[in-house]
């Protein structure tokens, strides 16, 4: 059998919607989408929870719109 193959999905808040819509996309393909409001769980420390799936992420997929380019505050600055 063979390993999935995890995707880690970088967005900024105000592109949540694409961002649920590319998880659902990729986990119907077969793939093993992250997700921060899909995968972290209730009590977890989400910047040690965040680096550690991008460490065991075969992908990092970022997503670059009007709204994460123009922010000024937020993680993806």
């Amino acid at each position: 059998m063979s390993e999935q193959v995890q995707v880690f999905i970088s967005y900024c808040r105000e592109d949540l919607g694409i961002a649920k819509k590319l998880y659902l996309d990729l986990k119907n393909a077969g793939l093993e989408p992250w997700l921060d409001t899909e995968d972290l769980l209730p009590g977890q420390l989400w910047k040690t929870a965040i680096d550690k799936a991008i460490r065991e992420s075969s992908y990092f997929l970022v997503l670059l719109s009007f709204n994460s380019v123009t922010k000024e505050k937020g993680f993806i600055n």
